[in-house]
């Protein structure tokens, strides 16, 4: 198996040519492109097998198909972000392998549109930021734990707190809800899920988000979920995850690069020059 991940753990920053270096306002160019792919391996030691330059799917898929064709019949399992450049260069360059999203890449967004969710209603409460003494922003990090996480008293408060006033919050307290159903699908992985429990939590999320199409954001991640269904069911049986290849990438080759892991593009820090 392995993965793949664009610019995890580079740090340099892009390299710049200066341009008009004697005018009063100095110009530059972009030597080479601020964004990179890492190619990393999710067996052993979870190493870097390769980096290149570039976020398009020619990239990715010449870096592959460039590599030993025993090396790469013998990848079984690709993870990747929710990255439709990355899945069209597999499905080129690796047609055998099994794509796999995981868990952390699908609770990761869902995470990211409660906070969004929270935030648009504040505004509509309250015309303005959420501060301290505002229930849903005191609450924020109980919104982002995982229900079985939550203490009863702390589950209590959180559903009293966003239902004992205002609308708004029960909103919020829906999309929490959305997330936790998600979640309830993901919580089937490496338990040999029968293909129903499968659909029965996946409809039950999709259900929840259609009955409160009022909330946009969740809308749109049910969207997202259903075009990435399949590679989100492939992760269910295999549990493949690249949790530990998530942060600064390591600096040795690994001994069996057969899975891959590709993740979602992102640029290098920058620093001052």
């Amino acid at each position: 198996m392995a993965e793949i991940v664009e610019a995890g753990g580079w740090q340099d920053p892009p390299r710049q040519a200066s341009l008009g270096a004697e005018s009063r306002h100095r110009k530059y160019r972009q030597a080479v492109d601020r964004w990179h792919v890492g190619f990393t391996d999710l067996t052993g030691g979870q190493g870097l097998l390769g980096q290149v330059e570039g976020r398009v799917s020619t990239v990715v898929a010449a870096w592959l198909t460039a590599q030993p064709a025993t090396w790469r019949g013998a990848i079984t399992h690709v993870a990747i972000d929710m990255c439709a450049i990355f899945r069209s260069a597999l499905r080129a360059a690796l047609p055998h392998a099994r794509i796999v999203v995981d868990h952390f890449h699908v609770v990761q967004p869902a995470d990211a549109k409660l906070a969004e969710l929270r935030r648009r209603l504040t505004w509509k409460m309250r015309g303005r930021r959420g501060r301290k003494g505002d229930p849903e922003y005191d609450h924020r990090r109980l919104l982002r734990s995982a229900a079985e996480e939550l203490t009863d008293q702390q589950r209590t408060v959180l559903e009293r707190d966003l239902t004992r006033i205002g609308t708004y919050r029960r909103h919020i307290l829906a999309g929490w809800h959305a997330k936790e159903k998600l979640r309830d699908l993901l919580a089937l992985a490496r338990t040999h899920p029968a293909r129903s429990q499968i659909s029965h939590r996946l409809h039950a999320f999709y259900a929840w988000c259609a009955d409160h199409a009022y909330l946009p954001e969740f809308v749109t991640l049910a969207a997202t979920v259903e075009a990435w269904q399949s590679e989100i069911e492939a992760f269910l049986p295999a549990g493949i995850t690249n949790a530990k290849s998530e942060g600064d990438q390591p600096s040795h080759q690994a001994r069996s690069p057969l899975r891959v892991r590709l993740s979602q593009p992102r640029q290098p820090r920058r620093t001052s020059q």
